[in-house]
């Protein structure tokens, strides 16, 4: 086969980002780069279906490789994981030696799989704001899509998802089902709630969203099934509607701008900065829009609202409703 034919194969097999992001797998592998990086990070806390899945399908996961080295020219391949997953590089280390790929552990911390971390953790790059990978040579892909590829170039389009069952459960597991299976059915396999009123987190704690109807089906990008009680603080903060959460913070934040020193793009040298954002709940018409400016480089990643925050509030979803005011305004920054 062709270039071509083996991307169409890659299309039509359904081939999407399966770590969350859920961009057409086809379309990457268009460009020509330098350097492939696996992420293998398990980004999200809680998550295991990553390491699950190197452990059990790393022939997959190799020969999927190959065909993306065939098809963008990458001539260098390294595989990421988090220091508490280490050991899944020794069992690898054969194939890896024998395809001449490297390695690089990160620290156990959040969120290493953000690939803006993940392409300077490991080649000193920095994506241009708004930029990505294959600007600065790289492609990065999560393990899951990698697999996928390989059995997509086999005939074999994307209709089942590994998933971690984890929280109120009576037993965690991580899982392979098909697309489409509904949220109670993966709890079942997991032993059943062992809760009354379960709420499931999709993904994960930190960027996962919430959903109550336990009939909605798992989905192509949904790596974990996070069941929590209905009281449980996630859900009270992931539930607070967006007149609660502007209204607190309007009368609460005192600009103490630890949601932005602990920003990962800020840290990375990134125009984001959160406490900025958050005098725009003070603020009104083109100074307010000037304000919203600071919020256009958000990852979303929830650093800020769930960790930094020492006062509860919500920055990050500050942070996206001054990225959906840019929208609507057709309105960017201009100095990077």
């Amino acid at each position: 086969m062709n270039k071509q034919q083996t991307i169409d194969l890659i299309r039509n097999a359904g081939v999407v980002g399966a770590g969350g992001a859920g961009f057409p797998t086809w379309r990457k592998l268009e460009a020509s780069v330098e350097q492939i990086i696996v992420n293998g990070a398990e980004c999200e806390p809680l998550l295991a279906k990553d390491r699950e899945l190197m452990l059990q399908a790393s022939e997959a996961l190799f020969r999927g490789l190959v065909i993306m080295q065939e098809l963008t020219g990458a001539r260098r391949v390294t595989i990421a994981v988090k220091k508490k997953n280490s050991d899944v590089l020794d069992f690898l280390d054969q194939q890896v030696r024998e395809h001449q790929y490297d390695t690089h552990v990160m620290d156990d911390v959040y969120p290493s799989g953000d690939e803006y971390v993940l392409v300077y953790e490991i080649t000193g790059k920095r994506i241009p704001p708004k930029g990505i990978p294959p600007m600065v040579g790289c492609l990065v892909d999560n393990v899951e899509t990698i697999v996928n590829v390989a059995h997509a170039v086999d005939g074999q389009p994307v209709t089942q998802k590994w998933v971690t069952v984890c929280g109120a459960v009576a037993q965690p597991v991580t899982t392979v089902v098909p697309v489409g299976t509904s949220l109670r059915d993966c709890i079942t396999l997991a032993g059943g709630p062992t809760t009354d009123n379960p709420v499931v987190l999709t993904g994960g704690l930190m960027m996962g969203g919430m959903e109550t109807d336990l009939d909605r089906p798992v989905t192509k990008t949904i790596g974990g099934v996070i069941v929590l009680p209905g009281d449980h603080y996630l859900v009270r903060r992931k539930g607070s509607s967006q007149a609660t959460y502007t209204r607190i913070g309007h009368g609460q934040c005192d600009q103490c701008s630890l949601c932005t020193e602990l920003c990962p793009r800020y840290l990375l040298g990134y125009p984001i900065e959160p406490h900025r954002v958050m005098r725009t709940l003070l603020m009104t018409g083109s100074d307010k829009t000037r304000g919203s400016l600071w919020a256009e480089h958000c990852c979303e990643c929830n650093v800020c609202s769930l960790v930094a925050c020492p006062e509860g509030l919500d920055p990050k979803n500050i942070c996206v409703d001054a990225k959906g005011l840019l929208r609507e305004q057709n309105l960017t920054r201009t100095e990077e």
